[in-house]
Formats: C-alpha cells, sequence, structure tokens
C-alpha cells in the first residue's frame, strides 16, 4: 500500500499540519520585525517564543482548526486543558501569552490569553 490514506489520516500527518501552522505562524511573526524562536519539544506549552528589540516576549501556542472557530467561548471550549495551563504561566511586567488558531479558509485567529480568559488581538 503506497501513499496516505486520506480517509483515516495517520497520527504523524496532524503533527506535520501542527507544524506547518508553527511555521506559518513564525514567517508572519519575523515578518512583522520579531526575533522568534521555535520549541522543538513536541510536548511543549509554548511553541514560539517573539520579541521586538526592547519589548517585552510573547510567548505563542499554536494550533490548527479542523472547522471554524467562532469566537473566544469557542476556543475556551474547545481548548480549555491548554488555555487554564497558559493562564497560569509565570509573566515578566508587559510579556503576553497568545494562542494563535489557523484555519485554512478563516485564516488566522489570535487571541491574548488573560488570567480571566481570552481577547481577541485585532490587528
Amino acid at each position: 500500500m503506497q501513499g496516505i490514506d486520506r480517509k483515516y489520516p495517520s497520527h504523524r500527518t496532524s503533527i506535520q499540519q501542527g507544524r506547518a501552522a508553527e511555521f506559518l505562524a513564525l514567517a508572519i511573526l519575523r515578518k512583522r520585525g520579531y526575533t522568534v524562536f521555535r520549541s522543538t519539544g513536541s510536548d511543549s506549552l509554548i511553541h514560539l517564543i517573539a520579541w521586538e528589540d526592547r519589548n517585552q516576549p510573547i510567548f505563542v501556542r499554536v494550533k490548527r482548526a479542523r472547522r471554524p472557530v467562532s469566537g473566544a467561548a469557542d476556543v475556551m471550549s474547545r481548548w480549555p486543558g491548554e488555555i487554564e495551563q497558559l493562564k497560569h504561566l509565570p509573566l515578566a511586567v508587559g510579556g503576553s501569552v497568545q494562542f494563535w488558531i489557523y484555519f485554512g479558509q478563516q485564516g488566522w485567529l489570535i487571541y491574548e490569553v488573560l488570567p480571566g480568559g481570552l481577547a481577541e488581538v485585532k490587528d
């Protein structure tokens, strides 16, 4: 059997798609002038760390959605454990945690993770 059975994609395919989303986010941040480091740990809570010159760092978690995302409440219900962990990350004053979601037809949705929930980041 050659090729990938599209009806039953492998776990490896899902991982590759997730990494592709990470690299897209990395490219966007670099294009905006950020210096960016990518975490290589598959179990890492943070995928990217980015900063501009003397600004505080942004810690980014990247996800790829299989269906459209309808807002912060939808994000909280789909990824509650991850959001809860991100809320409790210790940060320096001025630093932020962001949750980036890629869905092909919608493009990128970006949320800042705050102690009380999520706030959409407008470009």
